[in-house]
């Protein structure tokens, strides 16, 4: 089983970064939202070569204003500052 969080639905509306490893955070589009769940698609871990099916995540970017389809291993969730 893969060590990420699955795609859920209550992630709709939350503030993500892409992980730093990804070709659109070195082109500095980095920040976006989740706008909703791809399909389900087949993954290959690239260690074990192991096939699993998730839901890739929609994320519509601030920078580029594009929407497009992240999985869910190459996001990190941007905590809400509730002191303000």
């Amino acid at each position: 089983m893969p060590d990420f969080e699955l795609a859920d639905k209550k992630h709709i509306g939350r503030r993500v970064v892409l992980h730093p490893g990804t070709d659109r955070w070195m082109r500095g589009d980095r920040y976006g939202e989740i706008k909703g769940l791809g399909n389900s698609r087949e993954y290959v871990d690239t260690f074990t070569k192991e096939k699993y099916f998730t839901r890739p995540y929609l994320v519509l970017m601030d920078k580029s204003g594009q929407k497009i389809r992240v999985h869910p291993a190459n996001l990190n969730f941007i905590e809400e500052d509730t002191n303000a």
